[in-house]
């Protein structure tokens, strides 16, 4: 690939999971660009919590074949607190960042069926 460029988005921006109290949700963004990024932030919109440095998130990179990478988010052991909107930052240097939010609701479904 010639020169750098600035990330891109792969997939629609907007992410939506739902999840039970005590079970673990996970979010993954692919993206694109070159150079890889150089910098992740993953943090919840409504207090600005930081996930990179909590015990009960995980927040990983994996570089794929350049230019391409995959950034995924785990939430372990939810509590009715988790669920909210989140907002992942990814910067490569290069243009502008990227922002994608991400969207966990209580999984209803399973009440439902239950009346």
């Amino acid at each position: 690939m010639a020169g750098p460029q600035q990330l891109s988005r792969l997939f629609n921006s907007k992410l939506q999971a739902n999840a039970d109290i005590t079970e673990t949700a996970k979010f993954g963004k692919e993206i694109y660009g070159f150079p890889e990024l150089s910098t992740l932030t993953v943090q919840r919109t409504d207090d600005a919590t930081n996930l990179m440095s909590s015990r009960r998130h995980s927040v990983e990179y994996t570089a794929g074949v350049s230019p391409f990478g995959v950034v995924n988010v785990t939430i372990f052991d939810l509590v009715e607190t988790d669920y909210t909107n989140y907002t992942q930052t990814v910067d490569n240097g290069v243009g502008n960042a990227l922002v994608y939010t991400f969207y966990l609701n209580e999984d209803l479904l399973k009440y439902t069926s239950l009346l």
